[in-house]
């Protein structure tokens, strides 16, 4: 992993950060284990945001995305999508919500999506959705219901790590 991947991972006593209007792309792991961030900016201008950026922010309740953005968007949730909402990238490790009803409109959910969430009792999936990475769920430990409504299992090939650590 390159520096210029991982620019502030391991910053753990970064508390804000904005990501200025210039920067067009974070690097994988760009932000990771900046235990104290607690929001996130995504300005009009980034069209890429590689894989873990935001993982184990452990205090990050919200990701807001200019709604300019041409690649990405999130919720009233502070949850952070694709554009049209058919890929849930992340959802915020300290979001106070207890469940969560995942869009109709989803069909893909990254891996690490909701790693960590401590917070969270119950998700909903929606028979829409066709994809969950292997460590989407990983460290969930306070999860008690996940409802796969009608979720085709053939499509998984590996579930060993989805739910460690629940």
């Amino acid at each position: 992993m390159s520096s210029r991947e991982s620019a502030f991972s391991g910053c753990s006593n970064l508390m804000s950060i904005i990501i200025p209007d210039s920067v067009i792309s974070t690097g994988e792991y760009a932000l990771m284990q900046c235990y104290r961030i607690t929001y996130v900016n995504i300005p009009d201008n980034v069209t890429s945001i590689g894989s873990g950026a935001f993982g184990s922010c452990n205090s990050l309740e919200s990701i807001t995305v200019d709604p300019l953005n041409t690649e990405y968007s999130s919720d009233e949730n502070g949850v952070l999508f694709n554009k049209d909402k058919t890929e849930l990238l992340q959802y915020p490790t300290r979001n106070r919500r207890k469940n969560f009803i995942i869009p109709d409109s989803v069909t893909t959910i990254d891996g690490e999506a909701f790693f960590g969430c401590k917070t969270l009792a119950s998700v909903i999936i929606p028979d829409s959705v066709t994809n969950i990475a292997a460590t989407t769920f990983y460290g969930c430990s306070n999860l008690m219901s996940l409802n796969v409504d009608n979720f085709d299992t053939s499509n998984v090939t590996d579930m060993s790590t989805m739910f460690s650590g629940c």
